[in-house]
């Protein structure tokens, strides 16, 4: 059966000074997914664990610098699914698009 997109629970929002960071909670596939990309800031990720858990979400899918140990410790306090993101051959945005798009897949594997 094909995945299905319901709707936004939480529309997105920004979070903090880099413009490409985040925050969102959709339904998918009858699941409510949160995305939440501010994982250069390990209280702040940690935070959000527990503001998503709070919200009932049942996958949260965010970035962590892989440098963080206080976030992959609570991580591990939930059922879980780590993936590395690709890294691009080069800036360009088709080599970006490539990468990003190669994780997008990886992800919704695991949904």
């Amino acid at each position: 059966m094909k995945p299905t997109y319901e709707n936004i629970i939480k529309a997105k929002s920004k979070l903090g000074a880099d413009p490409n960071d985040f925050e969102c909670i959709i339904k998918y596939n009858g699941k409510n997914i949160a995305f939440y990309t501010m994982g250069d800031y390990s209280c702040h990720l940690l935070e959000s664990f527990e503001k998503y858990n709070k919200e009932n979400c049942d996958v949260l899918i965010c970035a962590c610098n892989n440098r963080f140990k206080k976030p992959y410790q609570r991580i591990e306090e939930f059922s879980h699914s780590i993936i590395n993101k690709k890294l691009s051959i080069s800036k360009k945005q088709i080599d970006l698009d490539f990468a990003n798009n190669h994780d997008k897949e990886k992800i919704i594997e695991e949904l």
